[in-house]
């Protein structure tokens, strides 16, 4: 099969300005080695490996979706923020920034906050993101004091809706579908917007106004009182935490994965002193037609994640096998990014905020299959992992006491055969086949 072979900056630009050299690591990105049945799948939309430009997916999403954004036919709108923000990345450093605006005066905090939607059908979530007006003007990432930052940087630090009355230079149209963010609605460039009825969260000012504290430091004490991680990625992204010379507009796309990054090796930091966990435990849940799996082992804290997209979803659409992939880390961090992007580390928090909680180490593996249903047609973005991985994480666990008796019960829960599933994944050929010193001592 002919290989494909992408080389891309070492360096997602930002990084080494905000947080430390042990975070920035992993943000490095390595020579990548793909197969045209994975090469989609490895890219998500976002990474330019076909060297296609506009991707092709994209216009194949619009044409077999069957969805559509909303048509807003005046330059004047009044409405609510939930309150959301976006921050291209195009031409960085000068970006697009904007509100974001439903057409509509009232309570929208669901629209724009993914802990919600565990109860939400595929048409509510559809409706709702695809009804979210982009407004934009290109910034300075750096000039945090331009009118149009500081009104988004008022809107970030809102704990609830906001009233927005928007002026654009013409009626917004299109919408945005990428593997990583969530859908958007209509765009439109934006003359000027009026905020009104913001409720300031008391934790975001606090901490905003603090300008001597680190981003990442920042990020973990908000998270440990209860801050919701999509609150935290506005704030992040509006350039509202860590030391004041360092502060700058960060890109929707980025941040997302960053704070999943730093909170998550936080996390891994603290859980590797607690005790590992004394069984096996399987937890299982699913989300919008994708089925996690979450195994945990006794050992200390290593991590992989893997997924299987079947025919006729979003990144293998035209394939006619089931395609597999994903990336592992053991007991030291990471040097690279993850091959498979944001996903991996939106698992990773997930998991490993858990086993903080419950102050427990273990080595896990997170296994995904998503199936050729509507919702699984086009992109939902990586809130769909980190999100499936905590409804898993949720339920009472199987019990085990070695690696036969659970591959023999997931052999029934998955659709893939387990086989599959064992020769795809490193640490479990890790585990299977490595022999620990004491079995020689016991001789």
């Amino acid at each position: 099969m002919k290989k494909f072979v992408k080389i891309v900056k070492k360096r997602i630009p930002w990084i080494s300005h905000i947080i430390n050299e042990t975070t920035s690591r992993e943000f490095y990105i390595k020579r990548i080695k793909l197969s045209k049945k994975t090469i989609c799948i490895l890219c998500r939309m976002s990474r330019g490996l076909c060297g296609q430009s506009p991707c092709p997916l994209y216009h194949l999403f619009d044409k077999v979706s069957k969805v559509r954004s909303l048509v807003i036919n005046k330059k004047h709108v009044i409405g609510s923020s939930p309150p959301g923000l976006f921050v291209g990345h195009s031409k960085y450093p000068y970006v697009n920034v904007g509100p974001l605006v439903a057409p509509i005066v009232g309570n929208v905090e669901t629209w724009d906050t993914p802990e919600q939607w565990t109860n939400i059908t595929f048409n509510q979530l559809i409706n709702y993101r695809l009804s979210l007006i982009r407004g934009f003007r290109k910034a300075h990432v750096r000039n945090l004091r331009s009118k149009i930052v500081e009104k988004i940087q008022e809107l970030a630090l809102s704990r609830s809706s906001v009233s927005v009355d928007a002026k654009f230079t013409r009626p917004p149209r299109g919408k945005l579908i990428d593997g990583e963010l969530r859908p958007l609605g209509p765009k439109a460039e934006i003359v000027d917007f009026f905020l009104d009825g913001i409720k300031t969260h008391q934790l975001l000012e606090k901490y905003f106004n603090d300008d001597e504290i680190r981003a990442e430091d920042a990020l973990f004490e908000l998270r440990k009182r209860g801050v919701l991680v999509s609150n935290l990625i506005r704030a992040f992204s509006a350039g509202l935490l860590g030391i004041k010379s360092q502060r700058k507009l960060v890109p929707t796309r980025w941040s997302i994965t960053a704070v999943d990054s730093i909170l998550s090796l936080r996390y891994i930091r603290e859980l590797r002193t607690f005790d590992k966990i004394s069984e096996i435990r399987v937890y299982e849940g699913n989300l919008l037609n994708n089925k996690f799996v979450v195994i945990m082992l006794p050992g200390i804290w290593s991590f992989e994640w893997l997924e299987a997209w079947w025919p006729r979803t979003a990144f293998n659409f035209l394939g006619t096998e089931i395609a597999i992939c994903g990336d592992y880390e053991l007991q030291f961090d990471r040097d690279s990014y993850a091959k498979v992007g944001g996903c991996y580390y939106a698992s990773r928090l997930a998991v490993s905020e858990f086993l903080f909680k419950i102050k427990r180490q273990a080595t896990v593996i997170v296994l995904r299959e998503i199936y050729p249903t509507p919702e699984n047609m086009i992109p939902l973005g990586v809130w769909l992992v980190r999100e499936g991985v905590r409804l898993a994480l949720k339920t009472r666990p199987f019990i085990f006491d070695d690696l036969k008796q659970a591959f023999a019960f997931l052999k029934d829960r998955l659709k893939l055969r387990i086989d599959d599933w064992i020769s795809s994944s490193s640490l479990l050929n890790i585990i299977t086949r490595q022999r620990r010193i004491t079995e020689f001592l016991k001789k």
